[in-house]
């Protein structure tokens, strides 16, 4: 027992140490969505969501630029980490009036989009926090602003 304990906790130090692996959690805003991170360096990573919005579904593909040591001089018990990417979302509405909105018939929704955000990454778990807002052009099937927000947890494996 002792050995298992020894182990998970040289696990979880290494992995919050490192900043890196993958973690799973969900984001809760507009839209909500399961997310997920997978860690490249230790300043680059790629989140994906996968989610709802009323009738809606959505996939969306961001590679992110962490900035670690932003706010190093504030003394926090943990990391606060500043980040900004660039990415897509892809959106599926069967909504007879958003069709008629977007002027089509079409159901997908192209939007490229730049989330900016701060993930407070716990020292002593895998816990990553995160709140992030998420301007973005919708490119197809029309051109138009769009704009997005949350908050959301992961655990890193």
């Amino acid at each position: 027992m002792k050995r298992i304990v020894l182990v998970l906790s040289l696990l979880v130090a290494q992995a919050t140490a490192n900043a890196k692996g993958f973690g799973a959690g969900f984001v809760l805003g507009s839209p909500s969505a399961l997310s997920a991170k997978y860690w490249t360096q230790s300043s680059r990573a790629f989140d994906f969501g996968l989610g709802w919005d009323s009738n809606d579904m959505f996939f969306f593909s961001d590679y992110l630029f962490h900035f670690p040591g932003g706010f190093d001089s504030l003394k926090l018990p943990a990391r606060l980490v500043p980040y900004v990417g660039i990415g897509a979302l892809i959106k599926i509405y069967n909504d007879s009036a958003r069709k008629a909105n977007d002027n089509s018939n079409n159901s997908l929704r192209l939007v490229a989009r730049v989330p900016l955000g701060f993930e407070w990454m716990v020292q002593k778990f895998p816990l990553g926090i995160f709140l992030e807002i998420v301007p973005g052009l919708r490119v197809s099937p029309n051109t138009s602003s769009e704009f997005g927000a949350g908050i959301g947890i992961r655990f890193y494996f």
